[in-house]
């Protein structure tokens, strides 16, 4: 609690944290609260193991909760092309880190660099777990090998898992290639709030552009896609989806995707929801941006 690091942390294996490698819980739950990271956080890889690299923590438990923490440093996951006969090798990297994080924020750049993994997972705030209330800034990218075994996720607040209540800007990118002999009937993934076709996501939006070069791209997530279970509900993005020209699409509590021209301001409380209601009504015939419900005939 109430801690901060400036100092850089690099290490040649396991998990890694601005302020916590990996924090574990008993019977009850545990808090990682008021803390900041304003410093590099790098793990090589040495080995066949996983390695998982955080701004706050690098790896903690499912009852341990992350809140009110900041991270303004990059954050690096690095590994070997050594992959194990037994085990599944998980590179992750998330710009704060943890399973559940709340009310908490990244500006720092997050990256999956190097080596070859059979799981990679990449978030602006978790790499892979539950986040309400947060804001990513930093950008997200995956560029090492895959052997196509399993995950492949990049997203903008979290590779894989529920989302609520939070918001991505900066651009998100699966550039991986594939690895000497990989199985290749999967997808690399890229979105801008959760990338994992199993992920949920609710009262959200996603400005920053998203792409992969080898897989698929989604502004939000798998949404509304054949072979995806993914949900999402009440969440917008404005964003290019692999260079295309710019997107802007509302997602409903039904998860039907439609186009959109304006923002209902009773349906969106985020911090920075001028921003999204600036995007939207670009080049709006008519002039400057409006609230549904402050505008009645729209004309």
């Amino acid at each position: 609690e109430n801690c901060t690091n400036n100092a850089e942390v690099t290490a040649v294996m396991g998990n890694v944290g601005g302020v916590v490698g990996h924090a574990s819980e008993g019977d009850d739950r545990a808090f990682i609260e008021n803390c900041t990271n304003n410093a590099a956080v790098t793990v090589a890889g040495s080995d066949a193991n996983s390695v998982a690299a955080g701004g706050i923590v690098g790896s903690a438990g499912d009852k341990v909760i992350v809140r009110i923490c900041v991270n303004t440093g990059n954050i690096t996951a690095n590994s070997t092309d050594e992959l194990s006969n037994i085990k599944l090798k998980t590179v992750s990297a998330g710009g704060v880190g943890g399973r559940r994080v709340l009310n908490s924020y990244n500006i720092g750049k997050v990256e999956i660099v190097s080596g070859t993994a059979d799981r990679m997972y990449a978030g602006g705030i978790s790499a892979d777990g539950f986040v309400d209330s947060c804001q990513n800034d930093g950008d997200v990218h995956i560029s090492a090998k895959w052997s196509g075994h399993s995950s492949n996720d990049a997203g903008g607040i979290t590779g894989a898992g529920a989302v609520t209540n939070s918001y991505n800007t900066a651009a998100v990118m699966n550039n991986f290639t594939y690895a000497d002999g990989a199985t290749k009937s999967q997808n690399g993934i890229a979105a801008g709030i959760a990338a994992n076709p199993t992920s949920s996501i609710f009262n959200c939006y996603n400005t920053g552009d998203v792409s992969s070069a080898k897989g698929v791209a989604y502004g939000l997530g798998g949404v509304g896609t054949k072979n995806s279970s993914s949900k999402a509900e009440n969440s917008y993005y404005v964003c290019e989806v692999n260079g295309a020209e710019l997107v802007k699409k509302y997602v409903s509590t039904a998860g039907a995707e439609s186009d959109v021209t304006y923002i209902e301001a009773d349906k969106v409380y985020m911090v920075d929801a001028e921003l999204l209601v600036d995007l939207l009504n670009k080049n709006r015939s008519g002039g400057t941006p409006w609230f549904v419900d402050e505008t009645k005939n729209h004309g």
